[in-house]
């Protein structure tokens, strides 16, 4: 039983850890790639950042 209230009291946290890397993967991977994103679209970089902003 004790183990069980160590596991919960440990889940705000796991669900914080994923929240962040959920964030951070879909919010700034894509503006490491943006170069790459525009030229394969074939359009400016600021073009291809409004895209991923929307």
């Amino acid at each position: 039983m004790q183990k069980k209230k160590s596991f919960t009291r440990w889940l705000p946290l796991i669900g914080l850890t994923f929240a962040v890397f959920v964030f951070n993967t879909s919010e700034f991977m894509p503006i490491g790639l943006l170069t790459d994103i525009a030229t394969d679209l074939k359009i400016s970089e600021a073009r291809a950042g409004l895209l991923i902003s929307v």
